[in-house]
C-alpha cells in the first residue's frame, strides 16, 4: 500500500470499551515469505516461508472480514515500516544477527536475534477515549510511530516513550527479569536486597499496554509489572477510574468483556472477578495442549514456548527458532486463545478458531461467533486481540457498574 497523508477529519479517535460498535482498526503485519529466501537450510526456510505466507493470508482475511462490516483498517508492510528486505541484510561481518549487531543498531549489543516483526500493536498501544497512547518502547512498536502521527495526528500520544518515562518494577517483575538475564536463583534475593538499599533497582521505560482494560468509566490496571502505572495514568487520563488487579501478565490473555453483563474468563479466575459480581461469566478451561501428543514432542525441545503442527521432528527448524527467533515466541502452553478475541459489537465476536462448545455459550448470550482462522497462533503466541488495535468505536464513555 502507499502510505499517504490522510485527512485528520476522517480519522476520529474514540474508544472506551472492547465491545461498542467497531469503526476503525489497526492490524499488525509480519515479514513476507521472500524475506527468508536466503536461509540456506531448506527445512528451516520452508517452515519460515510457510508461516510468513499463511500469516499474511490470515491477516488479509481478517482485514477483508472486518471491512465487510464497515470497519476502516490501517496497516502497512514490514518494508513500509522500515524493516529490511532480506534476512541477510541483518547479518553483519561478525555473523551477528539484528539485535546483536552494532552495524544495524536495532537492539542492545550482545543479543544475536532477528528483529521481532511488528505483528502485535496491542502490546504497546492502547486507545484511552480520544487518544491513542503508546505505553512501551519495544523495537517492533517504534516503527509505527511516524504512521500513527500521520494517521491520528494530535490524537496520538507517545509521551511515555518519547520522554523515556520510568516506572518502578514490582519485586516479582524484577525477579523474573534477573532470571532471564541468567542470574542464579540463589543470588537474586541478595541482589534485590542490595539494590533496594542502594536505591539502584532497575526501572523500566514504559509498560505493556495490555496491563490496561477499559470498561467505560473504569479502567482495570494490572499491578504485576510496575507499581506506579495507575499513578501515571490517573494524572494523564483522569477521565477513567483505575481499579487495580493482579493478573500477572496481559489482561487479554485472561479475560474479555464481551458486552455489559457478560464476562469471558479463564477458569483460574482471579480477584478481578469480584468487580463483576452480578455478571454472567463464561468460563474457559486452561490450555489443553498437554493432552496433544505432537505438542508434547516439541515441548521436550522448546519448553512449551511455541508449536508448528507437523514439524515436531524438524530439528533444523527447531534449532533455527531457538537460536535466532527466541524473542518472537512466548509460552504458548500457558495461552488460552479463545479469550483473545475482537468484539465487532455486543452481538458479534471474531475468534481465532472454531469451538462449538464455546459458540453455544456465546449464542445463549446473543453473540454470534465469526471464525477467522489464525493458523499460526501457536507459533506467534498471539490471538486476534493482540494483533489489532481498536481506535474508534461508536458511543461515549458510560458507567457499566464495575
Amino acid at each position: 500500500m502507499n502510505i499517504e497523508k490522510q485527512s485528520m477529519t476522517t480519522n476520529k479517535i474514540n474508544s472506551w470499551t472492547e465491545f461498542q460498535p467497531l469503526k476503525q482498526l489497526v492490524i499488525g503485519t509480519t515479514y513476507p515469505p521472500e524475506f527468508f529466501e536466503d536461509v540456506k537450510n531448506t527445512k528451516a526456510k520452508d517452515c519460515l516461508q510457510q508461516i510468513a505466507g499463511e500469516t499474511l493470508e490470515d491477516l488479509d482475511n481478517l482485514k477483508k472480514t472486518v471491512e465487510e462490516y464497515g470497519v476502516k483498517t490501517y496497516t502497512a508492510t514490514t518494508e513500509e515500516l522500515g524493516y529490511k528486505k532480506s534476512i541477510m541484510d541483518y547479518l553483519d561481518e561478525d555473523g551477528k544477527m539484528g539485535m546483536g549487531s552494532g552495524k544495524h543498531g536495532q537492539h542492545e549489543k550482545g543479543r544475536n536475534q532477528l528483529p521481532v516483526p511488528p505483528l502485535n500493536p496491542r502490546d504497546d498501544f492502547v486507545t484511552m477515549g480520544n487518544q491513542v497512547v503508546m505505553t512501551g518502547s519495544a523495537f517492533e512498536s517504534k516503527p509505527w510511530v511516524p504512521l500513527f502521527e500521520n494517521w491520528f495526528g494530535e490524537n496520538f500520544d507517545w509521551t511515555i516513550v518519547r520522554d523515556k518515562k520510568k516506572f518502578t518494577r514490582t519485586t516479582a517483575n524484577h525477579r523474573n527479569r534477573l532470571g532471564r538475564l541468567g542470574i542464579k536463583e540463589t543470588d537474586i534475593d541478595t541482589l534485590l536486597e542490595l539494590e533496594e538499599q542502594e536505591h539502584t533497582r532497575d526501572r523500566m521505560t514504559g509498560f505493556c499496554a495490555p496491563e490496561l482494560t477499559r470498561v467505560g468509566k473504569t479502567c482495570f490496571c494490572d499491578t504485576q509489572q510496575a507499581v506506579d502505572i495507575a499513578d501515571y495514568m490517573e494524572m494523564a487520563y483522569p477521565q477513567f477510574n483505575y481499579k487495580g488487579v493482579f493478573i500477572g501478565g496481559h489482561n487479554d490473555a485472561v479475560f474479555s468483556v464481551l458486552k455489559p453483563g457478560v464476562l469471558l474468563t479463564t477458569e483460574d479466575i482471579g480477584h478481578y472477578a469480584e468487580s463483576f459480581p452480578n455478571w454472567d461469566k463464561i468460563y474457559l478451561p486452561e490450555s489443553n495442549l498437554n493432552q496433544v501428543r505432537p505438542f508434547l514432542e516439541i515441548k521436550r525441545q522448546n519448553e512449551g514456548k511455541w508449536w508448528m503442527p507437523g514439524e515436531e521432528d524438524n530439528t533444523e527448524f527447531t534449532d533455527f527458532v531457538e537460536t535466532w527467533l527466541e524473542d518472537w515466541v512466548g509460552f504458548v502452553e500457558e495461552t488460552v486463545f479463545d479469550v483473545n478475541l475482537i468484539m465487532l459489537d455486543e452481538t458479534k465476536a471474531i475468534v481465532n478458531a472454531e469451538n462449538k462448545e464455546l459458540e453455544k455459550k456465546f449464542n445463549e448470550h446473543g453473540i454470534d461467533m465469526i471464525h477467522v482462522p489464525n493458523r499460526h497462533r501457536h507459533f506467534w503466541d498471539a490471538g486476534w486481540h493482540c494483533i489489532t488495535l481498536d481506535v474508534e468505536r461508536e458511543g461515549s464513555q458510560e458507567d457499566y457498574g464495575v
